[in-house]
């Protein structure tokens, strides 16, 4: 909610994965309280979708750490590359 709050609604709704990360996490919460009330012959056969749920958002952060640690490889090499070229 933070988030949309900082991006404003009409730029956060545009981002696919940011929407996706929002009913994650809500359809996460929802199925956690409905979790408590229900009996464990339903519980068990929608654990499934929670669990799905909860690694996407895992590949998603890794996803990022790899992204931002690329970027941050390519600016830092790409001045040495760069370097190179003019001393030849």
């Amino acid at each position: 909610l933070i988030l949309i709050w900082a991006l404003k609604p009409k730029v956060f709704f545009r981002q696919f994965f940011f929407v996706s990360d929002l009913v994650i996490v809500t359809v996460s919460i929802a199925l956690e309280l409905t979790f408590k009330f229900m009996d464990d012959d339903t519980l068990t056969a929608m654990v499934g979708l929670l669990i799905l749920g909860r690694v996407w958002r895992f590949v998603r952060i890794g996803h990022g750490i790899v992204e931002v640690t690329a970027d941050a490889a390519r600016e830092k090499y790409e001045v040495l590359v760069d370097y190179t070229s003019d001393l030849e």
